[in-house]
């Protein structure tokens, strides 16, 4: 029973949260179960068919009672799969055509902020998290928080801006209270971004948007009937060319809409006009936003340079010998697969950013000034100069809690995890906004666990409490050195890295006269490093034709080879791991030999040879060795030469290291992308 008194919007709202409990309630029974439609103002059709019998298969369809002002219709072909019920998608605002490419990290920050969001509205949300699907298509997720923020009481029009805003970073051409509707709303969303052309509806407008890009095509046809057609492609309607009054194409980042409530077409400068006079944005960031200091001129890459002894200490830490992979090293980056290009960081330089927000994350259904609150950052990069304002910005509500990544070896690496994920937690709840994660400062006795794990635990711990969107993870490390890993860093949740130990080692090249700069030159000699990293995450990212920072943040697009199951759940969850190997024990020998190394001041710094051959350095396939061999074996076509060249490339290798007495079985397989990585560790007794 219904009230008489409950109006459209209060009456599809009940309805919105009568769906979603029945779809929670069924989940675990039936995986496949979806109601195509349940609103009072939309009727959505869903069917495995093809589009001729449509009518066929639903007779309404040929009913000339069945009036409406708009019409929507996608279809799917199986091109790649057989038809099923599940990837016929009729969704229940949107439709579709291209890829999301940052919905791994969509998802995980839906789940994030689902504790978050608190609308008046809907008093009940929080009954019915997660807010988006987590297993569906990406086309279902975007629809899923497309329905959220509408049901909130946010109109079509400004959800869409807010899901897939146009670039606007790099446009100094923009209008300033344009640019300041988006930088406020920047920190409380990413972006959904993707190669994407998107037609949606509310019942009252009905719209089409494309991606900041504009790889995908929407072609729109005008008559003087006051019919709007768009399609990827114009003739899918029939009308007489003299009718037509108006044809066009969107552009990067345009959107066009019908408001059918007063019969008005809204195209992007109306909508940007609309939606940037709703309220004072500019006002509110001219006295909530901070803009750090530039650092054009880098004097002192460390303000607190360590002598050359502490210098090697810290240098053989970081993971540099052959014996020890790096944390890092585990982690394979992904790219995207699908039928979009990757972008060109380069030619298309005005779609990326690196503009990174650090402040607590507020009821986007609630604008207000308090929400401005925010500090700007160029890029996740951190310079000494700009860490240390960040963490003396106290009277502009900046507090932060250190965590320091230090621990007793009695304790053991997983129970210290444990114990910082605890202190984070802790922090966060008595206001903490930022929580500083530092391997900085090292103690004899100690161990550092490493700040790749411990970071992705306490962002997936916090996620877990639903305290993550409430502080912001800023890691001091001397582990992060190259574009690979700062992007499993920010991949995995960090919101800012300070790598102290790159610029330590640069002083030092300075220092010593290993770098022949001007003075001019060795001004800008950490300005120059940053770039060079900011130029490498601008690569990464395009592999995955993602254009911000925001969007890549805790995506997890990496698989993991070698790391047992008790490491990725605990610290890396929902990453793909399909080949097993070290787990917290063994991690822990690792680093208990490399403090070994480090305090003993005899040891010296070792080279390593990851990147290219050293002698007595890691093992690379095509060695002096092998190569020599393969030549011998060409030029004498002896069959006794040939087989000692091709047995070991396909043969498992057992070598032993000396300094734990283990056992570690490598493949050299050519497709690997390490010559040699850590399928299992077994712990045997020494041979003879």
């Amino acid at each position: 029973c219904v009230s008489a008194a409950l109006d459209e919007a209060a009456f599809n709202r009940k309805l919105f949260l009568a769906r979603r409990r029945t779809e929670l309630a069924l989940e675990a029974h039936d995986p496949y179960f979806y109601v195509p439609s349940l609103s009072a103002t939309t009727l959505v059709f869903k069917a495995m068919v093809m589009p001729q019998y449509l009518s066929v298969f639903f007779p309404e369809l040929d009913d000339p009672s069945l009036k409406s002002s708009l019409a929507i219709f996608h279809q799917r072909f199986s091109t790649n799969t057989l038809p099923q019920w599940r990837l016929a998608h009729p969704y229940r605002y949107l439709a579709h055509n291209g890829e999301i490419n940052t919905i791994q990290g969509n998802r995980n920050w839906a789940v994030a902020r689902g504790p978050l969001f608190r609308s008046p509205l809907l008093p009940d949300l929080h009954d019915i998290l997660p807010l988006v699907s987590l297993a569906g298509s990406d086309s279902q997720s975007l629809d899923n928080m497309l329905e959220v923020l509408l049901m909130g009481g946010l109109d079509a029009l400004h959800a869409m801006r807010l899901l897939i805003p146009p670039a606007w970073h790099e446009l100094d051409s923009i209008d300033p209270d344009l640019r300041a509707f988006y930088e406020y709303y920047s920190v409380h969303m990413e972006p959904w971004d993707g190669p994407a052309g998107i037609v949606f509806t509310d019942g009252r407008y009905a719209a089409c948007t494309l991606d900041r890009n504009g790889l995908r095509p929407a072609r729109f046809v005008i008559t003087k009937n006051r019919t709007l057609t768009i399609a990827s492609e114009t003739g899918v309607w029939d009308y007489p060319p003299e009718d037509v009054v108006r044809k066009g194409k969107l552009g990067p980042g345009d959107m066009i809409a019908v408001d059918l409530a007063a019969g008005t077409l809204l195209e992007s400068r109306d909508i940007d006009e609309l939606l940037k006079t709703r309220h004072p944005y500019k006002a509110w960031l001219k006295t909530g936003v901070r803009y750090l200091e530039s650092d054009l001129v880098d004097p002192r890459l460390a303000a607190e340079p360590m002598d050359r002894d502490t210098l090697a200490l810290y240098q053989k830490m970081p993971v540099l010998s052959h014996k020890v992979r790096s944390l890092y090293d585990y982690f394979r980056q992904q790219f995207a697969q699908v039928t979009n290009p990757p972008i060109d960081p380069l030619r298309e330089s005005i779609v990326m950013s690196l503009q990174t927000q650090i402040g607590p994350e507020c009821n986007i259904f609630v604008p207000a000034p308090e929400h401005a609150r925010q500090i700007v950052l160029g890029s996740p990069i951190l310079s000494q100069r700009k860490l240390r304002q960040i963490l003396g910005l106290t009277d502009f509500g900046v507090t932060h809690e250190f965590l320091d990544l230090q621990y007793d070896p009695a304790e053991g690496l997983k129970q210290a995890i444990e114990r910082l994920c605890a202190q984070a937690e802790a922090a966060v709840r008595d206001g903490k906004l930022v929580i500083l994660i530092s391997d900085r400062y090292l103690v004899r006795g100690r161990l550092p666990a490493h700040a790749l794990l411990v970071t992705g635990a306490v962002h997936q711990h916090l996620i877990r409490t639903g305290l993550r969107c409430k502080c912001n993870l800023l890691v001091e490390t001397g582990t992060a050195r190259d574009p690979h890993h700062f992007a499993c860093l920010i991949g995995y949740g960090a919101t800012a890295v300070y790598p102290y130990m790159a610029y330590q080692v640069l002083f030092e090249m300075m220092r010593r006269g290993t770098v022949k700069l001007d003075f001019a030159t060795r001004l800008e000699l950490g300005r120059s490093y940053r770039a060079g990293i900011r130029k490498g995450l601008f690569k990464i990212m395009s592999k995955m034709g993602i254009s911000t920072i925001g969007s890549y943040r805790s995506s997890q697009l990496f698989e993991i080879v070698g790391l047992h199951d008790e490491v990725v759940t605990r610290c890396f969850t929902g990453t793909e791991s399909r080949v097993q190997g070290a787990d917290f024990a063994d991690l822990e020998a690792d680093v208990q030999h490399l403090a070994a190394r480090a305090w003993d001041p005899r040891e010296p710094i070792e080279q390593g040879g990851l990147l290219k051959y050293i002698y007595g350095g890691e093992y690379h396939m095509y060695n002096p060795e092998v190569i020599a061999t393969l030549q011998a074996a060409v030029a004498s076509g002896d069959s006794a030469t040939s087989s000692n060249f091709s047995i070991p490339t396909r043969a498992f290798l057992l070598r032993r290291s000396s300094r734990s007495r283990q056992f570690w079985r490598a493949s050299t397989v050519p497709a690997c992308p390490w010559a040699r990585f850590r399928l299992r560790r077994t712990r045997r007794s020494p041979s003879p």
